[in-house]
């Protein structure tokens, strides 16, 4: 059901010109070279290092590793981390 809901959305969005992000809640990342990322449409954090952030989203969970990791911000919908940002894994996605 899910999937047909997704694929529905997907449809939706491309024939209304919308962005994916908005209709279907994917998240989207905003990368400001190697020091900052910011992260919409996550579902919390699940580990917080120094040199490792993990947060859950709707497809899976993102994997931040670096030196120096800060969570600037944590909102609802939006998560900023500054740092020296070496690596962004998309784990376990769907």
């Amino acid at each position: 059901m899910k999937l047909k809901q997704s694929r529905l959305g997907m449809k939706l969005a491309e024939f209304l010109e919308l962005p994916l992000d908005t209709v279907i809640d994917l998240p989207k990342m905003i990368i400001s070279g190697n020091q900052q990322l910011v992260i919409e449409n996550h579902r919390g954090v699940i580990e917080y290092e120094s040199s490792v952030i993990r947060v859950g989203t709707k497809l899976g969970e993102l994997k931040i590793t670096g030196a120096g990791l800060t969570l600037v911000s944590v909102y609802k919908e939006e998560l900023t981390v500054t740092g020296k940002i070496e690596r962004v894994e998309m784990v376990d996605w769907r």
